[in-house]
């Protein structure tokens, strides 16, 4: 059975985001194994 990690979108929406967010964001998603990461375009 897959772990429930690999379901989980990981998310970051608001407009003021800095690159130093996203790294973090990007990172923690890899370390949990997070399904994927979603930023604001």
């Amino acid at each position: 059975m897959k772990s429930i990690n690999s379901y989980i979108d990981h998310t970051l929406l608001k407009s003021t985001a800095t690159i130093e967010d996203i790294t973090a964001l990007c990172n923690e998603a890899k370390t949990y194994k997070f399904f994927s990461v979603c930023i604001n375009g």
